[in-house]
């Protein structure tokens, strides 16, 4: 099935964090995650997957072949909770796939000067350390070319919002920061990686409209970014050993009601229980993952 999805000590581990440090608590030190993804997670992941197959082998019918079977794979695993929105995303396919690779050959025309984007990589996962032994790990979409001689980390995304607005909010955070950082560490045999080609499919209406950037960082930007997360990683290593050395969570990890209004979240109906009280194997819809290794740990 198509990998994908957030590395164990990535953007998304520090972010979530900033988002909601009780969901962080739940998630990282409690272990639990639901049993079953967001279909919107699940259509990511194949429709990420359909570019990959497109970008390695240049053949749009084996390509689109490939995503139809991946997304069958999860409907026939159960993966679906709900029959039409793997018939919704069945139909995105069908009709976002033509249009992605319309819009890849017209981005090639502007961005390119008419010359075809060479793929150096596809889906890379690196790592670096920061400067106070903090590993950051990574996955970003992979490396492309122009024969102008730009190296461009590729980012695929989808919505049922706004492109636009998507990649405002691409271009504000830090996610694409570190993907730069990890590409580097990724290809030291590049001399240079000038930013992040952005590709955005929105899925509203008839015909899907994918919409292209390419998003760069200053040097200060990325030395920012890696003192934020020194930061981050200091903060959460110290409320993590009081926890564990017999704190209250509710003190050291407290909930952000705002972002679960906004957004929603998983964890939403028991996170304002005692779950250290509880036996977590017994939730339902939840189950516990196994401990992951303690990358916010200073190298040996």
């Amino acid at each position: 099935m198509a990998n994908g999805g957030a590395s164990p000590r990535g953007y998304h581990y520090f972010n979530e964090f900033q988002q909601c440090p009780r969901r962080w608590y739940i998630h990282h030190i409690l272990r639990l995650v639901p049993v079953k993804e967001k279909s919107s997670l699940i259509f990511g992941k194949v429709w990420h997957y359909f570019i990959e197959q497109y970008l390695q082998t240049d053949d749009l019918t084996a390509s689109s072949v490939a995503a139809m079977k991946e997304l069958q794979v999860y409907w026939n695993q159960g993966a679906y909770s709900d029959e039409d929105d793997y018939k919704k995303h069945l139909e995105w396919l069908k009709s976002g796939i033509p249009a992605w690779v319309n819009s890849y050959h017209e981005m090639e025309t502007a961005f390119g000067m008419g010359a075809r984007l060479s793929i150096l990589s596809v889906e890379d996962i690196g790592q670096f350390s920061l400067a106070d032994g903090t590993i950051f790990t990574g996955r970003t979409d992979g490396i492309g070319t122009f024969t102008d001689g730009r190296n461009l980390v590729l980012e695929h995304k989808h919505t049922g919002y706004s492109a636009d607005k998507t990649l405002q909010s691409l271009d504000l955070e830090d996610q694409l920061s570190g993907y730069l950082l990890i590409a580097k560490a990724a290809h030291p045999e590049l001399d240079h990686i000038d930013g992040v080609l952005v590709d955005i499919t929105l899925f509203k209406g008839a015909i899907p409209k994918t919409a292209w950037s390419i998003i760069t960082r200053s040097h200060d930007e990325l030395v920012d970014f890696q003192l934020s997360l020194i930061g981050l990683s200091t903060d959460l290593r110290d409320r993590t050993a009081a926890v564990l050395e017999g704190g209250n969570p509710f003190l050291y990890f407290p909930r952000n009601g705002a972002w679960c209004g906004m957004f929603g979240c998983p964890y939403e109906l028991i996170c304002r229980s005692r779950l250290e009280q509880k036996d977590l194997s017994t939730l339902d819809g939840f189950t516990v993952e196994e401990e992951e290794s303690d990358a916010l740990s200073e190298e040996a």
